[in-house]
């Protein structure tokens, strides 16, 4: 008897992903007599049809070792056609769009090589070895080539290889989904798995009023796909990526980045002068910045920035600052002409967490100057930013010792951007307790959030 660990499984009123059922939950919603798993040197492989209401095929891959597990899901189009896949995680978050060659591994595509959510993925990828529908070819065993149903698939399906770039395995305590398999194993550096069938219909107690959305509702529901053709076209690939909700919220769920924001969280609400801060490298490293003054915090901003967040204390204005903006425009300039909007800034005080992205291209930054010019240029931008706020203030009927409101501190930001010539180009996103939403503006100009 083996048995499966796959963790972030929970009771919860709300089941609109995978990660949010039971496993019991889970389980119902799973084919096991159709499940495949292979057990050996510490390592267990569990390969498992969802039930779908939908025409496409869906199935569960868990990879547990050495007391760590992963697992995510697996999305075929056209459930005859293993040679198109999609990779997300249980969360519905969309990881890899994957396409076997006739060869029967994996190639690059335009995009595909781009869809990703997580922080440095590559380092926690898993090469995956499909095994023929035998069960005794694979690439990994060197005998790929040798199974009976490599030129005659309406019998079979033959080997396949693909890398599986996820988030890193979470650590023990899953919730065990088990099953009988055989022993066997595959070397370390890989995973091994059968191919599996369609899920067959749902169990009679299930209806597709209560399917959860990215398992096994009638749409496969795959991010991004906005057609509900359960495919990616090249168009829509280029929409998501571009996403600057998307990009924020997935920012947010790193462990590291999380961690950070509760300790800036905390600290923006003690009342000193004293500024906190980080910066992200593109290597995912987090560097803390350099306390330079009150209210004064620096950050090196080089050819491996990728963004900064830092806290405004109390009894300054609660949302990204000219200087701030200024410093976020040397990030994004650090960045490749198509990379232009992974650069972000964000800004963690009292009135909340906010965050921006760039959303034009290089012909839409401010021309470069140097360290002179933009002493002067900040010294009046700054200027023109604290007279707006004034103004606010006085058109929300406060006094000039009185805090702006949320969306008085958004239009503030908003005409500072329009004053820098960058209306349009800047994404402003809001972070509540893990809910993000883009600001944007209404036909009459004022600011409205729309969740992600």
């Amino acid at each position: 008897m083996g048995s499966l660990f796959v963790t972030g499984l929970k009771s919860s009123s709300s089941k609109n992903v995978a990660s949010a059922l039971t496993a019991e939950e889970l389980v119902e919603r799973l084919d096991l007599a159709k499940a495949h798993l292979n057990a050996g040197n510490g390592k267990e492989v569990f390969h498992v049809p969802v039930r779908t209401f939908g025409s496409y095929k869906r199935s569960l891959l868990s990879i547990s070792e050495n007391g760590n597990s992963r697992a995510v899901l697996l999305t075929y189009p056209n459930p005859e056609d293993h040679k198109l896949f999609y990779i997300t995680d249980l969360n519905g978050n969309l990881l890899k769009e994957v396409k076997i060659g006739d060869n029967g591994k994996e190639i690059a595509t335009a995009f595909s090589g781009k869809i990703s959510v997580q922080g440095k993925t590559d380092d926690c990828s898993i090469v995956v070895y499909t095994t023929c529908s035998s069960g005794e070819h694979s690439f990994e065993w060197g005998n790929a080539y040798s199974c009976t149903f490599w030129h005659n698939t309406g019998a079979g399906t033959p080997p396949t290889l693909f890398t599986q770039a996820g988030g890193c395995p979470s650590g023990g305590g899953g919730t065990p989904i088990g099953g009988d398999g055989s022993s066997g194993g595959h070397p370390a550096g890989g995973s091994g798995t059968s191919p599996v069938g369609g899920g067959g219909p749902p169990k009679n107690q299930l209806t597709p009023a209560n399917c959860v959305q990215n398992l096994d509702c009638e749409n496969c529901n795959i991010p991004g796909d906005t057609n509900n053709d359960c495919m990616l076209s090249y168009d829509e690939a280029i929409t998501f990526n571009n996403d600057p909700c998307r990009k924020i919220k997935n920012l947010v769920n790193k462990p590291q980045i999380q961690d950070s924001l509760i300790s800036l969280k905390a600290h923006a609400q003690t009342i000193t002068k004293t500024e906190r801060g980080f910066q992200e490298l593109k290597s995912g490293t987090l560097v803390q910045g350099n306390v330079n003054g009150d209210n004064l915090l620096e950050f090196g901003i080089g050819q491996n920035s990728l963004g900064t967040v830092h806290s405004h204390q109390p009894g300054t204005i609660g949302i990204l600052a000219p200087q701030d903006i200024m410093t976020f425009l040397h990030i994004v300039r650090q960045q490749g002409s198509s990379t232009l909007g992974n650069a972000y800034s964000g800004t963690v005080s009292s009135s909340g967490t906010y965050f921006i992205n760039f959303t034009g291209t290089a012909s839409d930054l401010p021309p470069a100057m140097t360290d002179a010019q933009e002493a002067v240029y900040v010294v009046k931008l700054v200027e023109y930013y604290q007279k707006n706020y004034y103004q606010l203030l006085k058109a929300e009927g406060k006094k000039s010792y009185q805090t702006l409101s949320n969306s008085g501190l958004e239009k503030l930001f908003f005409n500072t951007l329009n004053k820098i010539g960058l209306s349009g180009k800047v994404a402003l996103i809001k972070e509540d307790n893990g809910n993000i939403s883009t600001i944007e503006k209404d036909s009459n100009g004022n600011p409205v959030p729309n969740p992600c």
